[in-house]
C-alpha cells in the first residue's frame, strides 16, 4: 500500500465531508435509504482514519435516529 501525503489527507476529508453534506442535506427533501447509508460510509472512513468530521454531533443525530426511518445508520456499519 502506498503512503498518503497530509496533503492528500487533507483533501479526502473535504471531499468525504462535502459529500456527506450533500447526502444529508442536498436535494429537496428527507434523505433516503441510500443517502443516509452513502452518508453513514463517508462517516465511517473518516473517523478510520481519524478525521475531522464537520458538524459530527448534528450529522451523528441524523444518522442514528433523527431520519425518516427512525433507523440508526451507524450501527449497521
Amino acid at each position: 500500500m502506498s503512503e498518503i501525503d497530509d496533503k492528500k489527507l487533507r483533501k479526502v476529508e473535504k471531499r468525504l465531508n462535502e459529500a456527506m453534506r450533500d447526502l444529508l442535506y442536498g436535494g429537496g427533501g428527507d434523505p433516503g435509504w441510500t443517502e443516509l447509508s452513502g452518508a453513514a460510509t463517508c462517516f465511517e472512513i473518516l473517523k478510520l482514519l481519524g478525521l475531522k468530521i464537520n458538524e459530527e454531533k448534528d450529522i451523528r443525530q441524523t444518522l442514528e435516529v433523527e431520519n425518516v426511518y427512525n433507523d440508526n445508520f451507524i450501527k449497521k456499519l
